[in-house]
């Protein structure tokens, strides 16, 4: 009997170790891990992907309910089934608060305020109608959300579950996305009606209304109807400090929100679900049946990943060093998290590698220690500080590089390399790929 119990657990164990490498070789190039959904997702629904602020929990809301999961272990800490699901919304706002205490979601009549600590609901907001977005302030005391029937945006305190507000209205089609200005005397809404809207927080009135032309844009055409989204605008996202704007279907654009100019065009070269800033907003990703990087400084295209999945969702980290991705493929949907270095990376072609391999060589030669994307500097590094025009380097800070993309008007590749807390340099090459210079 002992004999067999110990074959049982040896052929028990044998097979999870199976499963677990064929699960590994399952993963594409540049992704670290996977997190299988228990609601399969289809491509009409939108929904939405959460880092919490901290970076430990990463949060999905579906239809059909939200799931957390640890972000270092992808283990489902945490669930929720929507008591009510509605056929006809496809939308699942989710947020948590800046300091991480709360995690917001919505569902038919209501906004559901969870304790993070206890994991159970701290308060309910009635709402009588469908949330399509939420959004909280900075200082976490105010949430706003919008629904699809009254066009309308409410304002809600926090603390007691109030309405601090009238509906703010203007808007002609339901606000697509939301965001408060860093400050919290404004909050930014954006709707399919053309419109960019700057409300005053404290009175509700609208300071300032810019046309946006997302219907008479190449690529971005408006229906008339809010559930026929076959060639409308689908893919809205705000960067962190809420100072731009980007719109996709089949390109994506990029918008001021201070002033409403349009301030770039990509080409994503067929129809999006998804957009999404990095932190610092220096990088915008896009996602549909492949994933897309571009430097939003240079307008480069940092990467071009296909995939066999259609992506929904996108969430950069909090450090911005992972990116999340929701994707729906047949029966099953998952969640797959990318580095995002790698997949910048293996996209670069044989001379901007042996160019990256030659600025780290010259790092090298400065005494920097030189890691798989991301550089660290000894307690003891000379020279870079110089040629970064700073006087003096400490040493203790963290080194990035960054391809900036081929500059046409110089004849040269460049690329950026920064130091925190010291400063940042362009490494130019010439046309035979040879280190020209540093500015």
């Amino acid at each position: 009997m002992k004999i067999m119990t110990t074959l049982t657990f040896v052929f028990f164990l044998a097979t999870v170790m199976f499963l677990a490498n064929s699960f590994a070789q399952d993963l594409p190039k540049g992704a670290k891990a996977r997190i299988s959904i228990d609601a399969p997702l289809s491509k009409t629904e939108r929904p939405t992907l959460k880092y919490s602020p901290d970076g430990k929990w990463i949060a999905v809301g579906t239809i059909k309910g939200f799931w957390i999961y640890a972000a270092n272990t992808q283990e489902e800490l945490w669930s929720h089934p929507r008591g009510n699901i509605d056929p006809i919304s496809p939308y699942s706002p989710i947020v948590f608060s800046p300091n991480g205490e709360l995690f917001v979601s919505g569902e038919k009549g209501k906004i559901l305020l969870w304790d993070t600590k206890t994991k159970k609901n701290r308060q309910t907001i009635v709402t009588k109608k469908f949330p399509m977005n939420l959004a909280f302030s900075p200082d976490g005391k105010t949430l706003a959300s919008t629904d699809a029937e009254t066009f309308g945006i409410r304002l809600w305190d926090v603390e007691t579950g109030s309405s601090i507000s009238s509906p703010l209205k203007g808007h002609k089609y339901p606000p697509s996305a939301l965001v408060f200005s860093t400050d919290r005397s404004t909050l930014i809404s954006v709707s399919k009606d053309g419109t960019l809207r700057l409300w005053e927080v404290k009175t509700g009135n609208p300071s300032r209304i810019f046309e946006v032309p997302f219907s008479n844009t190449p690529g971005h055409t408006r229906s008339k109807s809010i559930i026929e989204e076959k060639y409308e605008v689908r893919a809205w996202a705000f960067s962190e400090d809420s100072k731009m704007l980007a719109s996709g279907n089949k390109k994506v654009l990029l918008w001021d929100t201070r002033t409403g100019r349009k301030l770039a065009s990509f080409d994503p070269r067929g129809r999006l679900f998804a957009l999404a800033f990095s932190p610092d907003g220096k990088i915008l990703v896009s996602g549909s049946k492949n994933i897309r990087l571009w430097n939003i400084e240079t307008g480069h295209e940092l990467s071009n990943r296909p995939i066999e999945e259609t992506v929904l969702a996108l969430a950069f980290s909090p450090d911005g060093k992972i990116l999340a991705t929701v994707l729906a493929g047949g029966e099953e949907s998952s969640i797959l998290l990318w580095d995002v270095d790698s997949i910048i990376s293996d996209t670069l072609s044989g001379n901007e590698k042996a160019e990256a391999e030659k600025v780290k060589k010259w790092l090298k030669e400065q005494n920097y220690v030189v890691g798989p994307g991301v550089l660290l500097p000894p307690n003891e590094s000379v020279g870079l500080a110089g040629r970064l025009g700073a006087g003096t380097d400490s040493g203790s800070g963290k080194v990035t590089m960054m391809y900036l993309g081929f500059d046409t008007n110089i004849g040269a590749s460049k690329y950026r390399v920064s130091i925190e807390g010291v400063g940042s340099a362009v490494f130019i090459f010439d046309k035979n790929g040879e280190l020209q210079s540093t500015k």
